[in-house]
């Protein structure tokens, strides 16, 4: 059983109520609901928040909803908590599922059909899956301050010529999917086996200022 978690929660810092925003004629986190109702392969779909508005909405849509503590709706609240708290609850229910599908409402643009080639991956390869971004790879040649502590990013890197770096990619925030059992062993999304898909042009918008919010406007 493949299910997807859609993290919804009300408040933002850097753009507010971005999850409520309009883009088009319907609010962000909609967009994501949409795409994953498109999908032959997912058995449920939920949505996590602290917001009555956002989950009576997704209820409407076909959705499941989770209403989400305050402690981990926080600008601070690291997505790891989030999907542990998604996997409790779905264990209390005595739901028994294998994958999670992550998809975040900040990443409103996503290909017709990847989700279900990258699901039949995931069941086939057992893999953990992450859409990425390719970016200039000059950074791995950085230097790296933290506090009183300098050092370079890869001393490996750090003197090879530009041309001769491998390519770089970052995770876009787009599409996760990944074992349920395995995260639980450390409380993370697993990445030692790993597969990504990488993503390009407005696919790769990610809103979290309003400028991405203002760019996002241009794909609608």
């Amino acid at each position: 059983m493949i299910v997807a978690l859609i993290p919804a929660k009300k408040h933002s810092s850097r753009l507010h109520n971005k999850n409520l925003k309009r883009l088009g004629k319907i609010p962000l986190f909609v967009h994501t609901i949409n795409y994953a109702k498109k999908s032959k392969l997912l058995d449920d779909i939920y949505v996590s928040s602290d917001d009555k508005k956002i989950l009576k909405n997704s209820e409407i849509l076909g959705c499941k909803s989770i209403l989400r503590p305050k402690s981990l709706s926080k600008k601070t609240s690291p997505m790891n908590l989030v999907i542990d708290h998604f996997i409790k609850f779905l264990k209390k229910k005595n739901i028994k599922f294998t994958g999670i599908v992550l998809l975040q409402p900040t990443s409103p643009f996503r290909p017709k059909k990847l989700l279900d080639k990258l699901i039949k991956i995931f069941k086939k390869r057992k893999l953990t899956i992450i859409t990425v971004k390719k970016i200039d790879n000059e950074y791995l040649k950085g230097i790296i301050i933290n506090k009183k502590k300098i050092r370079t990013f890869n001393q490996k890197y750090f003197f090879q010529n530009t041309q001769d770096l491998p390519n770089f990619f970052l995770p876009n925030g787009s599409i996760y999917i990944f074992n349920n059992k395995k995260f639980l062993l450390k409380k993370e999304i697993p990445i030692k086996k790993l597969f990504t898909w990488e993503m390009k042009s407005h696919y790769n918008i990610d809103i979290n200022y309003p400028e991405d919010f203002k760019n996002a406007k241009k794909y609608v």
